[in-house]
């Protein structure tokens, strides 16, 4: 499974206290574009990763079905805490919300160092 998120497509929310564009319950912790060409918005990883409205989520729906339980076996692997996910495989919004923050800081580092 590759995740790559490509610049402009999905980036960290600088402004805090926002709530989320699609579900109005988490705080927005990302901007991203959204489907369609309708412009942009402020969402939560959940909803980036899991609510079909954001382009990203859409785009590599069949990958991020699998990232919960790829979650939950690294963890397992390394001994760090276990991500929740629910019944669907999805990341419970506090696990999406690491999750997205260190796969967009990953790929930035790769990017810094020429690995892309």
């Amino acid at each position: 499974m590759t995740l790559v998120i490509l610049d402009g497509e999905v980036t960290p929310l600088a402004k805090r206290g926002m709530r989320c564009s699609s579900c109005k319950e988490q705080q927005a912790t990302l901007w991203a574009s959204l489907r369609d060409g309708d412009g942009s918005g402020a969402f939560c990883a959940h909803c980036v990763l899991y609510s079909g409205k954001t382009q990203w989520g859409h785009d590599n729906r069949d990958e991020i079905l699998d990232i919960g339980r790829a979650a939950q076996e690294l963890a397992g692997k390394h001994g760090k805490p276990m991500p929740v996910i629910d019944e669907r495989g999805r990341l419970f919004p506090e696990d999406a919300n690491r999750f997205m923050l260190g796969v967009i800081f990953t790929e930035k580092m790769l990017g810094r160092f020429g690995a892309r």
